[in-house]
């Protein structure tokens, strides 16, 4: 998803914000509201997705980070349309299939007297600082990606598992969490944005609503490959640069996953 498509399709709904963002007619009610008009308000609230707690955290441990799959601020806000298409037929980004539960470090970790921000960066012989292994023993634990850190750092996608096939040198570039979900959310505002949807008002709020649905599903399964034995094969969708370290080093042979 290249920048300048989401300033585009953004510019355009701006310049469209007296339209409706489905059919880019004069506004019209839509669905079971007749007197609904679109908004741009988002708000990220991830105690209302419902995540359960990963077994086996605790104090000195781990706790449990409630996930947006897709990220409410960082990729939803930034797609103006369908932030407008969604206020309009009722999605809530904050609904429990937008939820998953992660790993993330407690304030203080072992004995209560080291702090997780405070370790150092200063790598080992096999690549690994001291942060790495303390979110790498969190990673063994729950067979969940580290949610500790910003979902934007981009990764090289040379590491994508091509074992069924393919050649690994299309996938020579570089891309993020972000950007690949909100390069999904530009295709949903496209799709649905077509005379024939708003003429059809009586399924297509549930038609909306379970497509995004699908997406954060879509997502969630991507997430779970880290489960198994190759967690690379989560790329391109990782949540931290910790997990793309740890999926690295077990598939070049630097870390061996532990069972705990």
């Amino acid at each position: 998803m290249e920048l300048q498509e989401l300033v585009a399709a953004n510019l355009a709904d701006t310049a469209a914000s007296d339209k409706c963002p489905f059919c880019g007619n004069d506004p019209h009610g839509f669905g079971k509201n007749e007197d609904a008009k679109p908004s741009l308000e988002v708000k990220s609230i991830p105690s209302s997705l419902g995540c359960t707690e990963i077994s086996g955290g605790g104090p000195g441990r781990y706790t449990t980070a409630a996930h947006h799959l897709i990220c409410a601020i960082q990729c939803y806000k930034q797609v103006r349309r369908l932030v407008r298409m969604g206020s309009l037929v009722g999605y809530d980004i904050n609904s429990s299939p937008n939820g998953m539960p992660l790993p993330t470090v407690c304030n203080k970790y072992r004995n209560n007297t080291v702090n997780y921000s405070k370790l150092g960066e200063e790598v080992d012989e096999n690549g690994l600082s001291e942060k790495d292994r303390v979110a790498f023993a969190m990673m063994d634990a729950t067979r969940a990606q580290w949610h500790v850190g910003s979902h934007s750092f981009e990764i090289k996608i040379e590491d994508y598992d091509t074992t069924e096939g393919g050649d690994s040198q299309e996938y020579l570039h570089t891309t993020s969490y972000d950007n690949e979900v909100i390069r999904l959310l530009l295709e949903i505002a496209t799709d649905f944005g077509r005379d024939e949807f708003c003429a059809k008002d009586k399924d297509n709020r549930d038609t909306f609503i379970n497509t995004m649905n699908d997406i954060s599903d879509s997502i969630k399964i991507k997430l779970k490959e880290f489960e198994h034995s190759n967690p690379i094969a989560s790329s391109p969708l990782f949540v931290s640069d910790r997990s793309v370290r740890y999926a690295k080093a077990i598939k070049q042979g630097r870390y061996r996953r532990r069972v705990i």
